[in-house]
């Protein structure tokens, strides 16, 4: 169900990829978000959380690599965002993280 719940949140943030529409874009990266953080939170055990935040986390970095400007800011907000929300949690996915960040630069 969590990873369905992503999934379609991305897909449909993918969907739009043509738009600027800022107020659509923070509203899909927070809700991004949200899910990390319930994903994270809802796990059975600590490393379950985790695989769960990595696989968000992942899904949301390969949007990063699109050939559309919208759809990159988009996922850079989406990261943006998913590392307020987690704080110190976010943390253990920064090593894949930096990868993608310095592919944009």
């Amino acid at each position: 169900m969590f990873e369905k719940a992503v999934t379609a949140l991305l897909a449909y943030m993918e969907s739009g990829a043509g738009d600027d529409d800022e107020a659509r874009n923070e509203a899909i990266a927070e809700a991004v978000a949200a899910c990390g953080a319930r994903g994270l939170s809802s796990a059975d055990s600590m490393e379950d959380g985790r695989r769960r935040l990595a696989t968000v986390n992942k899904l949301v970095l390969v949007k990063t690599r699109a050939k559309s400007r919208a759809l990159r800011l988009c996922a850079l907000q989406c990261v943006q965002r998913l590392a307020q929300r987690l704080g110190d949690e976010y943390l253990a996915t920064l090593p894949e993280t930096m990868t993608f960040l310095a592919e944009l630069l």
